[in-house]
């Protein structure tokens, strides 16, 4: 019967029916002790769906603890685990008993010289931080990705770099992210972030340009155009900015204070 309940765990794993694809899981692992199969066979299930849903990635941490009892050395498996636990305590906003510092070491056992996943699993690490509002360790963590993989977590660090007020090093991290390697309106608008700390306001103007020719659903972008023309000076290019702005999101906060704080401008 072991072979039918692996493939029966398989197909409850397709069906999204969770629970019942676990208890097929532990069903398999009384007969693991005979089976040589069984163990890499559960292993592949689990790391396949185990974030399907909340329940599955909690069902999976618990898998992975009792897997890694026996397999101390497999990193993949570890990787699944952390994947799991971060899918959970970053990604859902769920419990789970997991500190930042005991989430970072692991990664950093997890990951040896040369692993083709390192810059990813930095890049969570500094998600993890940056939930928590760390800031700091957010950059620290952001900047190993992108020493590992440059071309592709850049943006994670320029954003980092904005809330850290470092407005140049976020501007030469961004540009190219924008115009080469991430050109979409998120990268275009730290952009603009980041010139207007910079005082690059023309570049600033243009960038948040970029953003809602992009995407012209973009609120804050709309928003923050605005404010960039009214401290300039330029009055009737932020009303009639903010009043674009009030008439597509009527209901955002920002439009209520804009009809509460410059009445005038806005009829």
């Amino acid at each position: 019967m072991s072979p039918v309940q692996g493939w029966r765990a398989e197909i409850l794993f397709k069906q999204r029916r969770i629970r019942e694809a676990f208890r097929e899981i532990h069903a398999l692992l009384d007969a693991a002790p005979k089976l040589a199969w069984v163990w890499p066979w559960c292993a592949r299930l689990v790391a396949k769906h185990g974030r399907l849903s909340v329940e599955a990635a909690q069902r999976s941490v618990s898998f992975w603890n009792i897997y890694l009892k026996e397999f101390t050395d497999d990193l993949p498996a570890t990787k699944s685990m952390l994947l799991c636990v971060y899918f959970l305590h970053v990604s859902s906003g769920e419990y789970t008993e997991w500190t930042y510092d005991q989430f970072r070491q692991m990664v950093e056992t997890a990951i040896p010289d040369g692993d083709p996943d390192a810059a990813f699993l930095w890049d969570r690490v500094g998600h993890w931080a940056q939930a928590a509002g760390d800031w700091i360790e957010a950059e620290t963590c952001y900047r190993k990705a992108v020493e590992l993989s440059p071309n592709e977590y850049g943006y994670c660090l320029g954003t980092a770099l904005n809330f850290l007020q470092r407005y140049n090093e976020a501007e030469a991290v961004l540009l190219p992210q924008a115009t080469e390697h991430q050109p979409d309106a998120m990268s275009w608008f730290q952009l603009a972030v980041a010139r207007e700390g910079i005082g690059d306001i023309r570049g600033c103007i243009d960038a948040y340009k970029r953003v809602l020719a992009l995407d012209d659903g973009y609120a804050r972008a709309w928003f923050n155009l605005g404010g960039v023309y009214w401290n300039s000076r330029n009055e009737a290019a932020a009303g009639s900015t903010w009043r674009e702005a009030i008439r597509r999101f009527p209901a955002h906060s920002l439009s209520f204070k804009l009809r509460k704080d410059l009445p005038h401008l806005m009829d």
